[in-house]
């Protein structure tokens, strides 16, 4: 983040990164599903994902909401699930219980990978860049 400061307003930076309560979060044995908490728009590339869900069957859940939800709810099939906008214990309960976060999109610091590595969860990251955004990107990341 400091570098694209830098690099677009040439003006140095400090990072500030958000407070995350890690200690309420812990691990419990995965289920079959898989999930992104994410606002809903364009740039976080969730359609990516959930093409991948739609076309393996793999559930998918996906926490959040934002103008994309009626593009990404029509191109999803039955193994997708929408929970809407969800307050910080849901998440946090579901991120016990999966195998691991999706991040199809670029972010400079979220607290989602932040709380399911402190649940013991790994992240999974897409580099949608370099994707046909047809979902290839986060197939060929994730074991089938």
């Amino acid at each position: 983040m400091q570098r694209r400061i830098w690099k677009t307003y040439r003006r140095e930076s400090d990072v500030i990164h958000p407070p995350s309560t890690v200690d309420s979060f812990y691990s419990k044995p995965s289920e079959d599903y898989f999930l992104a908490v994410s606002e809903l728009v364009a740039y976080k590339r969730i359609d990516s994902i959930v093409q991948w869900a739609s076309r393996t069957g793999r559930r998918l859940r996906i926490a959040g909401a934002g103008p994309e939800y009626a593009n990404l709810r029509a191109m999803a099939g039955k193994s997708v699930e929408f929970l809407g906008r969800v307050f910080r214990q849901r998440p946090a309960r579901a991120l016990r219980t999966m195998p691991c976060v999706l991040l199809p999109g670029e972010e400079d610091f979220g607290m989602t990978p932040v709380e399911a590595l402190a649940s013991g969860k790994p992240v999974v990251r897409a580099r949608p860049r370099r994707s046909a955004g047809d979902g290839s990107a986060i197939r060929r990341r994730i074991l089938r």
